[in-house]
């Protein structure tokens, strides 16, 4: 127990005091989005909704009103979640390994992330849905780790903790369905009663459809936001030209501004819709959700006209989301590095590097597990692999399925999942002697 306290003390020490180094260093940063988010909070604090568009999900904007509207204390409880995010991976990873060395080594790569932390000092939701999600999956394995029934109470906890996760994030709106398979298969594989899986949906189903019904009052659809169409048809812009003729006035619009686009030199097309949007909305005469509602249609039309032009957006959008991001004010990690000073620069390469390193670890782990009896022995694939792998291949397909947008930015909320998981790999290895190259070698060969 001594051993316990010490490394989760140890690991808050060291959270807090890189991000107060990074407060001295850092200003606070804002997102192209973060205003909305502001808007949002005041609209459903004093109930004038003559501009709501129901685009924002409501948790990050109350949290912003929770808090006076003031930037410093939002971004205060946002590193107050990034330091909680690391005592929680600390958690998961020591109950799934055994090891607490394991979790505290999660922790506190999650501690040191620069990216991370660059989140935690930016207005933006994505801390908030980490905290949501990686909570989501410590309660999750608290009882899967232990092996045994979860009670009512656990249950009913999760699926709340879930329904904060879609509703801060709507890109998560598969979370609770993902979840829900999960504890099917983790009762009815233990002959457990699979009924009780109805605590966890009861709870998810009580926190999101009050605001389903908000949004149909004020926007007439019953969703979590109505930016379906306008985020599938980053997709179908890249080849709007196929669109039926019937939308040939829409079409041009799209065109001329994609057009412009590319003239400019911009690389992709994610502020295109945005900057035809206006237009857009004075030529139909539809407000921001109809219009999206529009455009959703007229994007599976085009889709079925050219499914394999959409098919190919998809898979790039696949990997897109598997690139390093950074969130500083030169967006991205080329950028900043390429203008960023040395200190800057640094900081992430060294990042990029550990990411990428990470991502190598969990693509090669189903190799090994292949070509090596000893890795096949010591990483079988039971419910806790399983389950990792499988919700990092469907955070990274949903989203590459409705958008071409900045799917980078996207694995934010789930990083600190991938590299943590990829830690308690490397140190299992470690551990269990597994990573002599030469053995390797030679059972590659056998």
């Amino acid at each position: 127990m001594k051993l316990f306290g010490n490394k989760v003390f140890l690991l808050l020490i060291i959270a807090i005091a890189v991000r107060i180094f990074f407060s001295i260093r850092c200003d606070l940063r804002t997102f192209p989005d973060s205003k909305l988010y502001f808007e949002t909070g005041r609209q459903l604090v004093t109930g004038d909704y003559s501009d709501y568009n129901g685009k924002r999900a409501p948790v990050y904007p109350l949290l912003i009103a929770a808090t006076g509207f003031n930037r410093e204390v939002t971004v205060f409880f946002q590193v107050a979640m990034g330091v909680g995010i690391s005592l929680l991976l600390y958690l998961i990873f020591s109950k799934l390994t055994g090891s607490s060395m394991a979790g505290f080594l999660a922790g506190l790569v999650h501690a040191l992330n620069p990216a991370m932390i660059g989140y935690e000092f930016t207005l933006c939701s994505e801390t908030t849905c980490a905290f949501f999600l990686i909570l989501s999956i410590f309660l999750l394995f608290r009882f899967i780790a232990q092996k045994r029934i979860p009670s009512a109470g656990e249950l009913i906890i999760l699926g709340i903790a879930s329904g904060l996760c879609l509703l801060t994030r709507p890109m998560y709106q598969f979370f609770p369905v993902f979840l829900t398979a999960a504890l099917i298969f983790y009762l009815s594989r233990r002959k457990m009663a699979v009924w009780k899986v109805v605590l966890f949906i009861v709870p998810v189903m009580i926190t999101t459809i009050p605001w389903g019904i908000f949004q149909y009052k004020r926007i007439g659809q019953f969703v979590i936001t109505p930016d379906i169409g306008y985020a599938i048809m980053y997709h179908t812009v890249r080849f709007i030209e196929e669109a039926p003729d019937e939308y040939d006035d829409i079409k041009q619009v799209l065109i001329k501004h994609r057009e412009h686009k590319i003239r400019a030199g911009a690389k992709s097309y994610d502020s295109c819709l945005e900057a035809s949007r206006v237009e857009l909305q004075e030529l139909t005469g539809l407000p921001y959700a109809e219009l999206s509602r529009k455009l959703a249609w007229i994007s599976i039309k085009t889709i079925t006209e050219e499914p394999i032009l959409y098919l190919r957006g998809v898979v790039r959008a696949f990997f897109r989301f598997f690139k390093p991001f950074w969130p500083g004010h030169l967006y991205g990690v080329r950028p900043a590095v390429m203008e960023g000073g040395w200190l800057l620069r640094s900081v992430i390469a060294t990042y990029a590097a550990f990411f990428l390193f990470s991502l190598a670890i969990l693509l090669f782990l189903p190799v090994l597990t292949i070509i090596s009896p000893s890795w096949r022995k010591a990483f079988r694939w039971h419910f806790n692999t399983v389950f990792f792998y499988s919700l990092l291949l469907v955070t990274a397909g949903f989203p590459a399925f409705l958008t071409f947008s900045d799917n980078a930015r996207f694995h934010a909320s789930i990083e600190p999942v991938i590299l943590g998981f990829a830690i308690s790999i490397f140190f299992t290895a470690w551990r269990k002697g597994l990573l002599n190259l030469y053995t390797l070698l030679r059972q590659a060969r056998k």
